[in-house]
């Protein structure tokens, strides 16, 4: 049987032998490689299952020419005669691929090995978790490479949860939405998603972009055009400063993260009589208000920017709190948002969302907001999901669109604040701070509350616990229902363990054990993969786990001893405390700590997660050692066990699943009330106090 480690590890497999490339190529090129590869044999795969509209040409080649190229005397020629030929088919696609003779050190095993690996899979059709495997890889590559380098191969890295707020926030579903440094074009492809989720048309949007790392642009050109996306990304890569690609451009809608802080130096010298600088020359390092500026003039009449920028853009003097000050009273700032720190792979320090607004006039849906500026306080909204990352929720994206769509007028031209999170400021009012757009200037304090806000907030905590509180009796309704319907019954005449085969654990899974790479070296740890311990385990509830503590780099993953495990293996820890249990929710490794199944693919992973949770003191007992106690993985490989076919196990699973889930439930709720008393009760009494005259 094919075990699901195999099943998932196309990714991983494409994975580690991108990582054989790493000994001859610099890791910032193999990427470009690889997924130019995937990508080629993605249009083969694709023209065999009859094609898409528009979809790119390959006319007169076969994939199988590009297998014979790789087993040829001179394979990176070879291959680049073919890639040339698709692009001559292409020429929206034209310096896309990439030229195999070019990469130093890339030897023709290495490059053999990388399209024999891709050759048995059809892209076009594989389908993992609701979505095609090139996809998946796609991301997987890119979201590893986040942490590893900090910029993707020249890109700032956008976490997805800042994507989605962004584009929530912009809404950008019809005209010319323009990325001035379009990485690999991922806040593109999320604008897509957005638009499709909520029924929208993106074939309406003209999508424009700039990128200055040639192996960015090109990586971003593939992106585009797997998504189906039309663009235009320039003739070629250069710097949006001196070789602006797009000079005439007035967009409806700019969405970008650009490279900013210190070390961005843009050629200020050469540029200094530039019309962009209409508000004022910026100074040369860092970039903030040279891309600030470049946004206002690329937008149109009506256009608007929402933008990423460190938060030292509030509040900078000089040159910068002059050019700052005039775009204030020129009308063009529509809104700032300031963000949590941590929220970024490739930097601590905390950000902002800036809002260019060319017309804050009064139109369809929008309120006159002209003269005024809406400053919103996010900097404690989030939540770790490790010591060194943090990430904004559902609810916290939604309370800040809403905040924002809601003073756009977009619900009306009546609107009401949290004064805790949000303030609306007027120009005259700026003057009295030195022109600071810093939200915590101005947003009330605790003590600064009125009663009906308070009211407000209390309510608003109120109506989450009831919401929770409502989950759970759902769930413990239809864990009641499953006994009163007979289904407990049906189970238990199936739990004849005397029809059950009995095995040994090496029959079912792949036991894999953890490793730790050197700590002292700074580069082996990153964002990329989640390193999971004892330790994690012991502090984790529920049953899937996410990310531990620490992460390592892909670096300190191949130095570390330790495999990357597909989504949905068995970790059990296997030092002290033993036999603790947890499944994968995603792809991530271990320490020595622990070790965990990778089942075959006849086997149920949640079955499995409630036999090994219900064995504890089985594996506590087969622990080696007295002193220190280990759990090893040849002890494991004989242990054995009595388990029912598959349908069986998914039947018992699912039964579980919803005890589980009650429990998970409940334990949200106990949080959420004592969170309430904690933050929520206290304002609440505050607000109902009255003070003495």
């Amino acid at each position: 049987m094919e075990s699901q480690g195999q099943q998932l590890g196309i990714e991983a497999a494409l994975w580690d032998t991108a990582n054989s490339l790493r000994g001859t190529v610099a890791s910032s090129e193999y990427k470009n490689i690889v997924l130019g590869i995937l990508f080629i044999k993605y249009l083969f795969d694709s023209k065999s299952q009859g094609g898409k509209l528009g979809f790119p040409k390959v006319d007169g080649i076969k994939w199988e020419d590009f297998v014979t190229a790789s087993r040829s005397k001179k394979p990176p020629q070879a291959l680049d005669k073919l890639v040339q030929d698709i692009e001559d088919q292409n020429p929206h696609l034209k310096n896309t691929f990439p030229r195999f003779s070019q990469f130093e050190g890339l030897k023709a095993e290495t490059l053999q090995k990388l399209i024999e690996t891709i050759s048995p899979i059809n892209l076009s059709t594989a389908k993992e978790n609701g979505k095609d495997i090139l996809s998946r890889t796609y991301e997987y590559f890119l979201t590893k490479f986040a942490a590893a380098e900090g910029r993707l191969g020249g890109e700032f890295y956008t976490p997805r949860s800042i994507v989605n707020l962004m584009v929530d926030l912009l809404q950008p579903f019809k005209g010319t939405l323009y990325d001035p440094a379009c990485g690999t074009g991922g806040l593109f492809v999320q604008a897509k998603s957005s638009s499709e989720s909520t029924g929208g048309n993106f074939s309406k949007i003209k999508v424009i972009g700039q990128e200055s790392n040639p192996m960015t642009w090109r990586l971003a050109k593939l992106n585009l055009a797997l998504h189906q996306i039309d663009f235009d990304l320039g003739n070629s890569w250069g710097d949006t400063f001196s070789e602006d690609k797009h000079s005439e451009l007035k967009a409806d809608f700019i969405l970008t993260n650009p490279p900013f802080g210190k070390g961005t130096e843009w050629p200020r010298e050469a540029l200094a009589l530039d019309p962009r600088w209409e508000y004022g020359l910026p100074p040369e390092n860092p970039s903030n208000y040279a891309w600030l500026q470049h946004y206002v003039a690329r937008l149109s009449e009506n256009g608007v920017a929402v933008a990423v920028m460190p938060n030292g853009t509030l509040t900078s003097r000089g040159a910068e709190g002059q050019i700052r000050r005039a775009l204030i009273e020129a009308d063009l700032v529509e809104c700032v948002i300031s963000l949590p720190n941590q929220l970024f792979y490739s930097t601590p320090i905390p950000v902002c969302l800036w809002i260019l607004n060319k017309n804050k006039k009064s139109g369809p849906k929008r309120r006159n907001r002209k003269a005024e500026v809406l400053l919103i306080d996010g900097r404690n909204l989030g939540h770790m999901t490790s010591k060194v990352h943090r990430d904004l929720s559902l609810a916290d994206m939604k309370l800040i669109v809403d905040t924002y769509h809601s003073w756009q007028g977009r619900m009306g031209d009546e609107y009401e604040l949290d004064g805790h999170l949000a303030a609306v400021v007027s120009i005259q009012d700026f003057a009295t701070k030195e022109f600071s757009l810093n939200p915590s200037e101005y947003v009330s304090t605790d003590s600064e509350i009125d009663v009906k806000t308070g009211l407000k907030n209390s309510k608003s905590k109120l109506t989450v616990v009831a919401s929770t509180t409502k989950d759970v009796n759902t769930i413990h309704e239809r864990v009641l229902n499953s006994f009163n319907s007979g289904k407990m019954e049906l189970l238990e005449s199936k739990a004849n363990l005397k029809t059950w085969r009995e095995i040994k654990l090496k029959d079912v899974a792949k036991i894999v054990g953890g490793g730790t790479p050197d700590t002292k070296k700074k580069s082996n740890f990153g964002e990329a993969i989640p390193w999971i311990t004892p330790r994690d385990m012991a502090s984790h509830v529920g049953r899937e786990i996410y990310n531990g503590e620490r992460f390592l780099s892909p670096e300190g993953l191949a130095s570390s001893g330790a495999k990357l495990l597909p989504k949905g293996s068995v970790l059990i820890s296997s030092r002290a405390p033993i036999g603790l249990v947890a499944l994968a929710g995603q792809d991530m490794a271990t320490n020595q700590g622990v070790r965990s199944l990778i089942l075959n693919e006849d086997q149920d992973p949640r079955f499995w997660f409630y036999l090994m949770k219900s064995s504890y003191k089985q594996l506590d007992a087969a622990g080696n050692g007295t002193t220190f106690r280990e759990l090893r993985g040849s002890t494991m490989q004989e242990m054995t066990f009595r388990i029912p076919d598959l349908k069986t196990q998914i039947e018992i699973a699912d039964y579980l699943n919803d005890l589980q889930l009650a429990a998970d439930m409940s334990h949200k709720l106990a949080t959420e009330v004592d969170l309430f008393m904690k933050e929520a009760a206290p304002m609440l009494v505050r607000s109902l106090v009255v003070p003495a005259n």
